[in-house]
């Protein structure tokens, strides 16, 4: 009965869209008095449908994007950049801050990496501030301002942010256009690139009228704190401790990609609900502590694969400098043997993976694992025969494949 009712609902929400006539629909867009050009044309129009359906995935956009709007208007204002600009967070990430593109692009804005360091982010093995909601988009009016100066067009800027000045350029002098308006050279682009000036404007269109078409959304509701972290860590074992979700913490905390805060020479914060501030004061030091790992001499000899585990020391011979190849989406296991001095965090950083992970694959009861244990690890399987080789490898050779990471 339920899912006939979210059918009939996204019907009706479909056949809403569907009545509004061109006019109508340009007459809305031109209500809502924007710095930033609203045209309309069929591509216009066929992004404002996508975002009329009241499906789950726009649901939860919807909802991620109004927990930060207030912040991001504010952030906006501060820079000078139109405020309807934030609704780009919808139609280049679809607000997802784990967004991520085969070309190196991340988070809530779809950021390049060279923007990113260019504008002074925190790019490392550990973490990516283009994760960071208001620092993200605190780059982003940085830039898109910079390329505004040069085009002088809201719509060639975002356009050209979505990809580079060259592809607008090759365009350009494809179109043969001496008028200089966007329509003639966009149609030069590829497709994707084509789409990110009309889906904008959709998404514009739905931040100002998701109400009208339906959408009842309930953001996250949370009072958050930040707390100054001092030792190696992971998200779960933080997690653990102040006796909270996992999920949760993970989505106040993007910007550790692979779910550790590492120990550096610059300050490492934490946000947490505000409601486990007290549980991490009286923790103290203690919420660092790991359940402790026996001590062992590897003397047990253990055969894994074709690799020998004794007292000696092993030094096989492997390619470190194998590349990844693409992701399949498949899965395959992997036997992983622990060695003295490993930790969960440890093997989840060779594997990228998460420590939950690891846990949930074989059945853990917590962090505690013990020399020689066998671990299946799950791994594309496109790369089964990269993540094999790490098994095999010396402690330089894994430091190696960390530090390239």
């Amino acid at each position: 009965m339920k899912i006939k009712f979210v059918l009939i609902a996204i019907g009706l929400s479909l056949q809403c869209a569907a009545q509004l006539s061109d006019a109508t629909l340009t007459a809305q867009l031109d209500s809502l008095n924007t710095q930033v050009p609203l045209d309309f044309n069929e591509d216009v129009r066929s992004a404002i449908y996508s975002y009329s359906i009241l499906s789950a995935k726009n649901q939860q956009v919807l909802a991620t994007y109004i927990t930060y709007d207030t912040e991001l208007i504010q952030v906006f204002k501060d820079n000078n950049v139109p405020t309807e600009l934030r609704f780009a967070s919808i139609s280049l990430s679809d607000c997802d801050y784990l967004n991520s593109h085969s070309d190196g692009r991340e988070g809530f804005f779809d950021m390049s990496y060279s923007v990113a360091k260019k504008h002074g982010l925190t790019l490392t093995n550990y973490v990516d501030e283009r994760r960071d909601v208001l620092k993200s988009a605190e780059v982003f009016c940085k830039e898109i301002t910079e390329i505004f100066a040069k085009t002088g067009d809201w719509r060639k800027a975002i356009t050209i942010y979505a990809s580079s000045d060259v592809a607008w350029q090759k365009a350009r002098i494809l179109s043969a256009d001496t008028s200089g308006d966007y329509w003639p050279v966009s149609k030069y682009l590829d497709q994707e690139l084509r789409e990110v000036y009309p889906k904008m404007v959709g998404a514009i269109y739905l931040g100002h009228y998701y109400k009208k078409l339906g959408y009842k959304v309930a953001p996250l509701q949370i009072k958050k704190e930040q707390v100054l972290i001092t030792q190696y860590t992971t998200l779960y074992q933080l997690a653990t401790k102040l006796e909270m979700k996992y999920d949760l913490l993970q989505e106040l905390n993007p910007i550790y990609k692979k779910k550790i805060i590492p120990q550096t020479d610059q300050k490492v914060y934490l946000t947490i609900p505000s409601n486990r501030l007290v549980k991490f004061n009286s923790l103290g030091s203690d919420v660092y502590n790991y359940a402790q790992l026996p001590t062992y001499t590897r003397t047990e000899v253990k055969v894994i694969g074709n690799v020998v585990f004794g007292e000696k020391p092993v030094t096989p011979t492997v390619n470190i400098s194998a590349e990844k190849t693409k992701e399949t989406g498949e899965t395959v296991d992997v036997i992983y043997a622990v060695r003295n001095g490993d930790m969960l965090s440890i093997i989840a950083d060779l594997y990228d993976c998460e420590v939950v992970q690891i846990i949930r694959w074989n059945n853990l009861d917590g962090d505690r694992i013990d020399i020689n244990q066998k671990l299946v690890i799950q791994v594309d399987s496109a790369q089964k025969a990269y993540y094999q080789k790490i098994g095999s490898m010396n402690s330089e050779q894994r430091k190696a494949i960390q530090r390239k990471d």
